[in-house]
C-alpha cells in the first residue's frame, strides 16, 4: 500500500493535519467497536487502541503547532477526497452494514485501517521536509504496527 499513497503534491503541514483526522477516524472506529460488539472481550483489549489514537492525535496535533499551524485547519479539497475515499466512506459503510457489529468484521476492518495508516507514514516520512518529524513518525508508525499484530491476534481467538 505504501506505493499507492502519491502524496509529493502535498505540505507536509497539511499532511500532518490529515495525519490529525485519521486518527480521529480510528478513535471514531475504535468508539463504535466498543459501542457494538457483542464481546466483552474485544470491547475491553479495542479501548487500549481507541487511547493510542487520542494520543497519536495529539501528537500530530503538537507536531503541527512546532511547524507554526494549528489543526484546526481545513483539507484541501484533494486530501479531503484522499481522507473520504480511504476512511470515513469506508467507515461509515462498515457502520451503516452493521458489520461493525461483528466482531470478525471489525477486526478485520481494523487491520486494513491501521495498516492503511502505517503505510501513509511510510511515505510521509520519506517527503521533503519530513525529516525533522522522523522520530515521532517512527513511533507512531510503531505503535500502529503493534496495533495491526494485536488485532490481528485478536482475529485468531
Amino acid at each position: 500500500m505504501a506505493g499507492e499513497w502519491n502524496l509529493a503534491e502535498f505540505k507536509v503541514e497539511d499532511l500532518l493535519q490529515m495525519a490529525v483526522l485519521m486518527q480521529q477516524k480510528g478513535y471514531d472506529f475504535y468508539s463504535a467497536v466498543i459501542e457494538k460488539s457483542p464481546e466483552r472481550r474485544v470491547k475491553n483489549e479495542i479501548r487500549f487502541l481507541r487511547e493510542e489514537e487520542a494520543r497519536h492525535k495529539v501528537l500530530f496535533q503538537e507536531m503541527l503547532k512546532k511547524k507554526g499551524k494549528s489543526a484546526s485547519g481545513r483539507l484541501s479539497a484533494a486530501l479531503d477526497a484522499l481522507l473520504r475515499r480511504e476512511f470515513t466512506n469506508p467507515l461509515e459503510e462498515l457502520i451503516f452494514s452493521k458489520k461493525i457489529e461483528s466482531s470478525e468484521e471489525a477486526l478485520k476492518f481494523g487491520v486494513a485501517m491501521e495498516q492503511k495508516v502505517v503505510d501513509f507514514y511510510a511515505v510521509l516520512k520519506d517527503l521533503p521536509g519530513a525529516s525533522p518529524l522522523a522520530a515521532d513518525l517512527a513511533t507512531v508508525s510503531a505503535e500502529d504496527q503493534a496495533h495491526v499484530s494485536k488485532l490481528n491476534a485478536m482475529l485468531s481467538y
